[in-house]
């Protein structure tokens, strides 16, 4: 997989969120919380045929920032999404905030078209 910082956040609160996550660190090298970028809630909602679908949302559609600290109590586990999760994940965000850089993208269009 070309992404590992692209993550699934499971909160103490229920939520799963995707978003490309970074561990910040304070000036002695000791991590003290995560920096979520563009982070999107998920959710399963029926489809019209009966079916689930995944529905990605802005995880905090009224705030005008799109990056958020989160301390690790906040945070149960952190996991990879399956490759149909992160490809709807970054087609939505980067053309509007671009989670990936350049060379990730470019990468991630290669391992989407194998």
């Amino acid at each position: 997989m070309v992404m590992k910082s692209i993550n699934i956040i499971h909160l103490v609160s229920g939520e799963q969120v995707i978003a490309k996550v970074t561990e910040l660190r304070d000036k002695e090298g000791e991590p003290f919380c995560f920096l979520l970028s563009m982070p999107m809630a998920l959710n399963l909602v029926p489809s019209e045929e009966g079916e689930k679908e995944i529905s990605l949302f802005p995880w905090s559609p009224f705030s005008g920032t799109r990056e958020f600290r989160i301390g690790f109590e906040k945070i149960i586990s952190i996991g990879d999404p399956l490759p149909n999760v992160l490809s709807a994940y970054v087609e939505i965000n980067q053309p509007v905030y671009p989670v990936l850089t350049p060379e990730e993208f470019e990468a991630f269009k290669k391992e989407i078209n194998r």
